[in-house]
């Protein structure tokens, strides 16, 4: 039997990486287990493709994030009626405990560009990969008009207060909103 558990972890995570669930090095230093990881990938899977395929949600504005049953929905929503879908297409999909938004409405004025957002998002995953004190891999950024939103489950309350810190940090972001919680043990 200990032999056939490194196995079944190496072809379980062989089988993942064409979903992205997991890679080695994620699996190790991961706070959630195999299971919960590989159950969030398919909810979150699941959710952005009945966006994708539904007439009201733009499924490149809302981004769903899975953390243990508990989804997050960030991004950008054109009307009430976009947002309220959004949040209702995933409370739907099996498994979901909780559905938790930072959903903007969308800004013709918008002073943040593309360019922004993905200059801001490198430099915040920069800072995180640079402090050896933080398992950056187990954190989850997005960017919605130069806002930072952290998300994950990390070891300790000092990485969640140590990213925070590093994403304010950045040049040109408005707000950091961290989602990102330390497991008790």
């Amino acid at each position: 039997m200990k032999r056939t558990a490194p196995i079944l972890l190496i072809l379980a995570c062989v089988a993942l990486l064409a979903t992205a669930a997991c890679n080695p090095y994620s699996t190790v230093v991961e706070e959630r287990s195999l299971r919960s990881m590989t159950t969030d990938k398919r909810i979150a899977n699941e959710i952005l493709a009945k966006f994708v395929d539904d007439s009201v949600v733009s499924g490149l504005a809302i981004d769903p994030f899975c953390y243990e049953g508990h989804v997050y929905l960030v991004g950008e929503y054109t009307d009430q009626t976009e947002k309220n879908r959004a949040i209702e297409i995933a409370r739907k999909v099996s498994g979901v405990r909780q559905v938790t938004t930072y959903l903007l409405a969308e800004r013709s004025d918008d002073p943040c560009s593309t360019a922004d957002r993905v200059r801001i998002k490198t430099e915040v995953r920069g800072a995180l990969i640079g402090d050896k004190d933080i398992w950056s891999t187990n954190i989850d950024i997005a960017t919605v008009q130069c806002d930072v939103v952290l998300l994950g489950i990390v070891g300790k309350d000092k990485e969640i207060a140590d990213a925070v810190a590093h994403a304010k940090a950045v040049d040109g972001v408005q707000r950091v909103k961290s989602f990102l919680r330390a497991v008790r043990r």
